[in-house]
């Protein structure tokens, strides 16, 4: 992913609007690039940091940045396991029909 590309999906990142591959290859190019992670803090602080400087009139630009992109990750984790486990059950599924569809062969 370059800068550009990444740039265009600080949006939808802050909007958790990225499927597995997007957020994978974003939180990667964010956490090595420092032009994006500025990018990032910078639209943080527009979406979330004036609401909350409103609500509480404490906030905490890194603290939240580095929340935001643990909780990407973590939710990342999760949809990854998922993705893994619908495949096994799916191969366990084909594993049941060939097994039936072999019995009920033979028993014919």
């Amino acid at each position: 992913m370059n800068c550009n590309e990444a740039e265009h999906l600080i949006p939808e990142y802050l909007n958790d609007r990225m499927d597995n591959w997007q957020l994978e290859e974003f939180l990667h190019h964010v956490k090595t690039c420092p032009d994006c992670r500025e990018e990032l803090t910078i639209q943080l602080l527009v979406k979330v940091g004036l609401q909350k400087l409103e609500e509480s009139g404490d906030f905490n630009l890194i603290r939240e940045m580095n929340t935001q992109m643990e909780e990407a990750e973590h939710r990342l984790k999760v949809r990854n396991i998922l993705q893994n486990i619908s495949f096994v059950l799916q191969t366990l599924v084909l594993v049941c029909a060939v097994v039936m569809i072999w019995l009920a062969g033979r028993i014919l």
